[in-house]
């Protein structure tokens, strides 16, 4: 056994999975459609099978990423040319995240960095150029993944 400290990572996808056994995600192409690592991870320390007691110990700290629970609140729903996202985060954290547009099916139509902080937060996202109907907004960063749908009217 090979000793040393690895992540593992949830796969989420869309479309047929073409990837086989063996096969090197960072070489290939895993699916006909789209793919993403999650941003909740944890890390495993693996030890030498038979060491001694004290090294076999379960370690002080265990790293994994804390899911946050947050309500998006998006206004106005339906929206024609903007809308507004809002939240609030009790946990006392700074960090950056990606507000996406994603389309009914699933794709990724428009990306804005933002950062997230403790508190209330608010961001305006112009949706001029997002198909009518109904379309979906998620907020990823390290500590959470949430989505909630909105309607896009026509001009």
């Amino acid at each position: 056994m090979i000793e040393g400290v690895c992540r593992v990572w949830g796969l989420s996808y869309t479309g047929n999975l073409i990837a086989f056994p063996g096969d090197n995600a960072a070489e290939i192409d895993l699916t006909d459609g789209c793919f993403d690592l999650s941003d909740n991870f944890i890390s495993i320390t693996k030890v030498e099978a038979g060491a001694p007691a004290e090294q076999n110990a379960m370690p002080e700290t265990f790293e994994q990423s804390t899911p946050m629970d947050i309500a998006l609140n998006i206004v106005p729903n339906p929206a024609i040319n903007t809308l507004m996202v809002k939240f609030e985060i009790e946990q006392d954290i700074q960090t950056t995240a990606s507000l996406q547009i994603l389309g009914l099916s699933g794709q990724v139509i428009a990306t804005q960095n933002v950062i997230i902080q403790q508190g209330a937060n608010q961001f305006e996202l112009d949706i001029t150029e997002v198909p009518s109907g109904m379309n979906f907004i998620r907020l990823v960063s390290e500590h959470l993944i949430e989505s909630k749908n909105f309607i896009k009217l026509q001009d």
